[in-house]
């Protein structure tokens, strides 16, 4: 039995495949997250039913519950809902760029990065007194760029100094061979790496040689 499930549209212009293992996991996931909404929404001073909560949802239900969910609790759970998700889809890109299951900010220094930044904007925007000479709201914008310079360097090994002949580091799979009695290295498409540094070989596999 096949573990994909093929669709075709619009007399097979569009065809695509599902893995039935994923879509069933997505259904649950989805469902246990639209669990945890309603009950989120409900819980609070003012302790909402959960069937009032999916009424309001649903543009019905009793005024004052509809005003302290759509008014204060909504707005507060979808912006963190949707944070969820963008971090979500920010370590999904970020591991799938390393093409390493365990990376994550902190290991690659993006964290770290982001606190230099802040440090260097409290040390450089900061009189005698030690108060702000700029608003602070510019604080998360120099989290950013710090976070921002360290991800640019960490992954995009493609730059010309840490080139290694190829025009394009994110379109091929390197099979890295090792011959123990010459100390030679090379790959499946020929090229000498013997004298390459490890940045040319963490790439692939998120390891040094």
């Amino acid at each position: 039995m096949s573990k994909y499930k093929n669709f075709r549209l619009f007399n097979d212009k569009i065809s695509f495949l599902i893995d039935k293992k994923a879509a069933t996991t997505f259904i649950i996931l989805l469902i246990a997250a639209f669990i945890v909404f309603v009950i989120s929404t409900g819980t609070g001073e003012m302790k909402i039913n959960p069937l009032t909560v999916v009424q309001v949802l649903f543009g019905g239900g009793p005024e004052m519950e509809k005003l302290i969910i759509t008014s204060f609790r909504l707005p507060r759970i979808i912006v963190a809902l949707m944070v969820g998700i963008s971090l979500a889809v920010a370590g999904g890109i970020l591991q799938g760029m390393i093409r390493n299951p365990l990376a994550s900010p902190d290991v690659l220094g993006i964290t770290g990065g982001a606190a230099v930044a802040v440090v260097g904007f409290l040390a450089f925007f900061s009189d005698k007194n030690n108060a702000l000479t700029v608003s602070i709201a510019w604080l998360p914008l120099a989290a950013f760029l710090g976070a921002g310079i360290v991800a640019f360097f960490s992954v995009h090994p493609c730059l010309e100094k840490w080139s290694i002949a190829y025009t394009s580091c994110f379109n091929r799979d390197w099979d890295i061979h090792f011959d123990a009695s010459t100390n030679d290295i090379d790959d499946d498409h020929g090229a000498d790496l013997s004298g390459k540094s490890g940045k040319h070989m963490d790439y692939r596999y998120g390891l040094r040689l």
